[in-house]
């Protein structure tokens, strides 16, 4: 059998151009290939490309005799290492690694030119994937220097909105559930989603303060720093006023340095009047650590108003 792998780092690229050189090289020489392996995946995860794992276990079958690619980089590996691990796979199962580059030819022969071509091919790959590494946080460092959202969903209290270059607002995304999302654009027009919609290159992204969530979000601050109420009892009061996060419920990630009980009102921070027992269970982790906790000086405490009926908005959002 005489196969052919096609590789891309990602969705957005193509594999027509790989596959176009890799036909031409298969008609001059009178091969034909009679089964092709592709994989959208970055050339360091080799172990999680299920197509090209797929194609290996053929290959130490010696179902496969012949392999061609379009150049070296194309086949993957994360170094040195890893490049002649798969090298060895394919020269004990004597199947041939052929790349149709002008100047590689066969990647497997035992000759040291080949070897020593594939040592510093291999090398210049890690060395590659670095250097993306590093142009992509570059990238995210100036967009979020610009003031650019760099990705991810909106934090709760923010919407994402789409701009032009010269500034001026595309559509706006309002987050109403885990993956459902409202995009609302300038006309007025709506549209639900299930996912994040992405932007085109002449467009940026950046976050606008959703007036409704915001008021949640000093709601909390509010109570947290005027009052001593517990991250349990803050959401436990917010439910019962019926507010909600994406339109779910709120509540506390548990983790291990969670506020310690002597600082809850009622003995359980009003958590449905549990009482001491439920207050000592949700904090026996924090026994003999550092609370975080405390009560701030009264020269340190900072306004923050909440006008009357504010918050109001939220509330009843099932």
């Amino acid at each position: 059998m005489i196969a052919a792998l096609l590789r891309v780092s990602t969705d957005a690229q193509e594999t027509e151009r790989q596959r176009l050189a890799i036909e031409r090289y298969a008609e001059e020489n009178r091969l034909k290939i009679t089964q092709w392996f592709e994989d959208k995946e970055s050339r360091d995860l080799a172990e999680f490309r299920p197509r090209f794992q797929e194609m290996m276990s053929l290959v130490i079958q010696q179902k496969i005799k012949i392999v061609l690619i379009e150049k070296f980089d194309r086949f993957g590996v994360s170094g040195k290492e890893e490049w002649f691990h798969y090298r060895y796979l394919f020269q004990k199962a004597r199947c041939k690694l052929i790349s149709v580059a002008d100047g590689e030819g066969e990647l497997t022969a035992k000759d040291d030119k080949t070897m020593l071509m594939g040592f510093f091919a291999a090398d210049a790959s890690t060395k590659e994937q670095r250097n993306i590494a590093h142009r992509a946080l570059s990238g995210k460092a100036r967009f979020a220097k610009d003031g650019d959202w760099v990705g991810g969903p909106a934090p709760f209290g923010y919407d994402k909105v789409c701009i032009d270059n010269q500034g001026n607002v595309l559509w706006r995304l309002v987050r109403t559930g885990k993956k459902e999302y409202k995009q609302i654009f300038t006309g007025g027009h709506c549209v639900l989603l299930t996912g994040s919609p992405g932007k085109s290159r002449n467009e940026r992204l950046r976050l606008d303060i959703n007036e409704e969530q915001a008021a949640v979000v000093r709601l909390i601050f509010h109570l947290w720093t005027t009052q001593r109420i517990s991250l349990m009892g803050i959401a436990v009061r917010l439910n019962r006023e019926g507010y909600r996060l994406h339109g779910k419920p709120f509540k506390v990630q548990e983790t291990e340095e969670r506020p310690n009980h002597r600082y809850r009102r009622r003995g359980a921070g009003g958590v449905e009047g549990k009482g001491g027992q439920n207050a000592t269970a949700l904090s026996t982790k924090s026994r003999g650590r550092v609370d975080r906790r405390r009560t701030l000086p009264p020269s340190d405490h900072r306004p923050c108003h909440v006008p009357a009926g504010s918050t109001k908005a939220c509330r009843g959002q099932r």
